[in-house]
Formats: C-alpha cells, sequence, structure tokens
C-alpha cells in the first residue's frame, strides 16, 4: 500500500493540536494516522505477507501456520522481528502522546489506539510466536539438541506475552486507559525487543 505525500503529512502531525488536514477531508490527525495505520496492517494481514508464515485453513476451518523458509534465514527473521516490534513502538507512542496532550476526546482516542495495540500484538507478535512453536523450533531441536533449554526459555517468553495481552483484555473493561495498561504495553514491548534479541542468537549461531 502507498500512501500518497499528504498522507504522511498527516500522519506526522498529531502534534498540531487537534488540527485537521487540508486536502484529506478534514480529517482529524489522529484518526488519519491510526486508520491508515490499521489499513496496512490488514492490507500486509490480507496478503499472506508475514515473511514468517504461510496461513492455510485447516480441516475445522481454523487456522493453521506453517513455518515458511524465511524463518530459517537470519535476514527474514530479523525483518519480521524488526517489523513487528517498530510498529508496536510507534503506536505506543502514539497512545503516549494522546493521553499526555489531552485534547478534546482524548480518552476515546486512547481507548481507540490501545484496542489497535491490543490488535497489533495478537496478529503479528503472538502469531510469529505461535508459528515457531508449531513447527520451528522442533526443527531446531532435531538438529541441535542443546538448544532444547534455551528454546524452552524461548516459550516462556512466548506465554508471557499471550498473558499481558489477555491482562490488558481484561483492564479494557474500565472506562478510562489507566497507567497499569500502559505499563503493561511498555512491558510487552521492552520483552519483545528482549526475547528476538535472545532468539535470534539461539537460533542463528551467535551463542
Amino acid at each position: 500500500m502507498i500512501i500518497q505525500p499528504i498522507m504522511w503529512e498527516c500522519l506526522m502531525n498529531y502534534s498540531q493540536k487537534n488540527s485537521f488536514c487540508s486536502g484529506v477531508h478534514r480529517i482529524p490527525p489522529f484518526y488519519v494516522y491510526l486508520f491508515s495505520f490499521m489499513t496496512i496492517l490488514k492490507n500486509v494481514q490480507a496478503k499472506g505477507a508475514f515473511l514468517t508464515e504461510q496461513i492455510h485453513f485447516n480441516k475445522t476451518g481454523g487456522i493453521h501456520r506453517m513455518s515458511g523458509p524465511s524463518l530459517h534465514k537470519l535476514d527474514a527473521h530479523r525483518s519480521i522481528h524488526d517489523g513487528v516490534v517498530t510498529e508496536g513502538r510507534d503506536l505506543l507512542n502514539l497512545l503516549l502522546k494522546v493521553r499526555h496532550e489531552k485534547l478534546e476526546d482524548h480518552e476515546k482516542h486512547a481507548r481507540m489506539t490501545a484496542e489497535a495495540l491490543i490488535e497489533h500484538w495478537e496478529t503479528r507478535l503472538i502469531a510469529h510466536a505461535d508459528s515457531e512453536e508449531e513447527e520451528f523450533y522442533d526443527e531446531k531441536i532435531k538438529e541441535k539438541p542443546e538448544l532444547a533449554t534455551p528454546l524452552t526459555m524461548l516459550k516462556r517468553d512466548h506465554e508471557l506475552f499471550r498473558t499481558i495481552i489477555d491482562e490488558i483484555k481484561q483492564k479494557m473493561n474500565q472506562e478510562t486507559i489507566s497507567d497499569e495498561m500502559v505499563d503493561y504495553f511498555k512491558a510487552i514491548y521492552v520483552l519483545a525487543k528482549i526475547h528476538n534479541q535472545q532468539e535470534e542468537g539461539y537460533l542463528f549461531n551467535h551463542h
């Protein structure tokens, strides 16, 4: 998906104190940013463009993720990691900006951003973790049995990802986005960065 230059300008201008972007039907910058981000994310999903997996429907109608060849290549695997973390960081920064500036409808906007963050971590980070656990990790252990212990630790990280997201989803029943919820979002971002570095090291002979 290619975003026109005027759209990119809008994406960068939420700091204009709730101003409107000329030429984009006077849409508030917040909505432009969030809508564009989610459109890109859904476009990537629809095309199966996660380099990490090939998605197929299984007999029960659910989604079965097959580990693709890119999981076995450091550059491709790292690109997946970097994309997931960078997009998560950008949405987190938007959430922090919305809560800090407290412009009109900021609570509504904060909730929208938090929902987008949840969807991002579920569809990118956790989907990637599911794919790794289905086949990739087992293949690596067969190649190198000594990886059993570190990969168990990495799977524990995956469980922490799932647990944190579940905790946030439960807290979304609150009327406002709390500092505690923001701390959970920060935690998953930091954990994802550390996890990715360690995983790349263990799986691609950096240790």
